[in-house]
């Protein structure tokens, strides 16, 4: 039985034997060695209703972390919630929708989406009653900038936003996001491809082409 149970669990996918190809982020690029600290007690075993007094160190976690966040990025602001990835989508989809709203543009509800895209950028789009636009990609997952540019302007008087998500390359996103610009359409952009055009650019980009 043990070696039974043993072999069933080696048929899951874990970090320990690959590179999670898709899933939450929280599982597939965070090293093991920082998830350990979730475990300590001072973290796992503060209750949700402790009094804002015995949570002075969530507090000041919480805070300083903002504070290096807005640097990087050169947001006004940022909210820790929500958690889960698609629900970030969905927040950050009503957030643009709030921006057209305040432009007087409210009636903008086309969002483009790569077919690379998983499954949760759609299904986040169509939650917040966008209509949902399929782009095309290449062999390897990238944009195809010809077809991107043909859609965005077919739809250019309700194009609300596009959703970007790996796998696509910083200056395919840069030329993404100009060509949506053009038609004051914004961009939800996923978390991996904005550390890595940071990582590539030191933010000297990132700031402009991803802030509502």
């Amino acid at each position: 039985m043990l070696r039974y149970i043993k072999s069933l669990e080696d048929k899951d996918l874990a970090l320990n034997h690959s590179m999670i190809s898709l899933g939450s982020c929280t599982m597939k690029l965070n090293a093991t060695a920082e998830m350990i600290p979730v475990t300590w007690p001072e973290f796992g075993k503060l209750h949700p209703f402790a009094p804002v007094e015995q949570a002075q160190g969530y507090s000041q976690m919480l805070s300083e972390l903002s504070e290096w966040l807005l640097d990087i990025t050169g947001y006004d602001a940022l909210s820790m919630q929500p958690n889960s990835g698609a629900q970030g989508e969905y927040a950050g989809l009503i957030a643009i929708q709030r921006y057209h709203e305040s432009r007087n543009e409210g009636h903008r509800n086309i969002c483009l989406i790569p077919s690379s895209a998983h499954g949760t950028n759609p299904a986040s789009a169509q939650m917040v009653s966008l209509k949902v636009v399929v782009v095309k990609c290449d062999n390897n997952g990238n944009v195809d900038l010809a077809d991107l540019r043909k859609k965005a302007e077919e739809v250019a008087d309700n194009l609300s936003c596009a959703m970007i998500t790996l796998p696509i390359y910083p200056r395919r996103i840069r030329r993404n996001h100009q060509r949506n610009v053009r038609h004051s359409a914004r961009i939800w952009w996923a978390g991996l491809p904005r550390w890595r055009e940071y990582e590539r650019t030191g933010g000297h980009y990132v700031t402009r082409a991803y802030r509502l």
